[in-house]
């Protein structure tokens, strides 16, 4: 029996530091390695408007912007 626990600890060691090491190759590697290959635009000087989306969130945000914008300008011409 004691030879089972100690082998069940030293066989979750070993599993603990192989997925340690592969969470580190995967957000080494897998994340900053792609990021030159990512095609979202930085920011310009004097820049007007929204950099290019890179995500389908950031797209609905800027979607939700330029309906509320509309909104806010039609709101301000018949009230004001």
């Amino acid at each position: 029996m004691v030879v089972f626990v100690r082998c069940c600890l030293v066989l979750g060691r070993i599993v603990n530091l192989f997925s340690f090491k592969m969470f580190f190759f995967i957000n080494f590697f897998g994340v900053q390695g792609l990021l030159p290959l990512v095609s979202a635009d930085a920011a310009q000087p004097w820049q007007l408007g929204f950099q290019d989306p890179a995500t389908p969130t950031i797209e609905g945000i800027i979607r939700f912007h330029q309906d509320l914008m509309f909104l806010v300008i039609l709101i301000v011409i018949f009230v004001g």
